[in-house]
């Protein structure tokens, strides 16, 4: 909370506000649920043998060891076994310490670039999803460090262990008199799970959908769509929307 809000608190070469937070995590109504992470973490021992550069702390936010909930944000998926990849619709890197912001620009949109080993997590539906802000004053281990905060698709196995757990709990009706004794009915334990289902079916839904809405171009010309990535209307607005953004023809008179 402290690295999240730190821009709030403080100025530095790039600032941020409330509103900006919150337009760049929230991509769509019902996807609002955000995992966040902090780098580096570096046992006091090993510090000196390891050098924080800015590419080192910003491999380091994206990892499963990094973060503060039990998911993989850089989960490859696996069809067999019916796992699926994750994905980020949306993501916050607050910096602190001495960064520049060409170079802290330039790591993040290598990441995101095509043909980039981290460009499957980074669907070109959502493009330019990493937003960031720099905060000069460092936190309170005095060293350069960032907290990531990411609205990713892989949040959904959170759900389905806590659907998983409810599902045992209310199979043997385990604790259900302690609800109804405080007012809170059997109906309204059955439908916080449906909430719950419904929430993780969501991130399921746009894990599932294509990685490319376009074909590959050299640059030139208008961006096509690619038709067979397309599955119903709510992704042809998109890419629509996205098409006219990236040809010119969107704009503000």
């Amino acid at each position: 909370m402290s690295g999240i809000t730190s821009c709030l608190r403080y100025t530095g070469p790039l600032n941020a506000d409330l509103r900006k937070l919150q337009t760049n995590l929230v991509p769509f109504k019902n996807a609002h649920f955000l995992i966040s992470g902090l780098a580096p973490l570096t046992a006091k021992a090993s510090e000196k043998y390891r050098k924080s550069s800015v590419l080192d702390i910003a491999q380091q936010m994206f990892s499963k060891d990094n973060v503060t909930v039990k998911c993989d944000p850089l989960n490859p998926g696996d069809d067999y076994h019916g796992i699926l990849k994750a994905r980020f619709l949306a993501s916050w890197a607050s910096w602190r310490g001495n960064y520049q912001t060409k170079e802290v620009d330039k790591v993040l949109y290598d990441f995101q670039k095509d043909g980039s080993r981290y460009d499957k997590f980074f669907p070109d539906w959502i493009p330019n999803s990493i937003a960031s802000n720099i905060c000069q004053p460092k936190g309170g281990d005095k060293q350069d460090s960032v907290v990531f905060t990411s609205n990713n698709t892989a949040v959904h196995e959170v759900f389905d262990r806590c659907i998983k757990v409810w599902d045992s709990v209310y199979k043997s009706r385990a604790y259900v008199h302690v609800f109804e004794q405080d007012g809170i009915s059997v109906h309204d334990l059955v439908e916080s799970r449906h909430v719950v289902h419904y929430i993780s079916d969501q991130y399921k839904k746009f894990a599932r959908w294509e990685d490319k809405f376009f074909e590959q171009s050299s640059g030139l010309g208008k961006p096509v769509i690619r038709d067979t990535a397309v599955e119903h209307d709510e992704q042809l607005q998109i890419a629509t929307e996205l098409r006219e953004l990236m040809d010119g023809e969107m704009y503000i008179k």
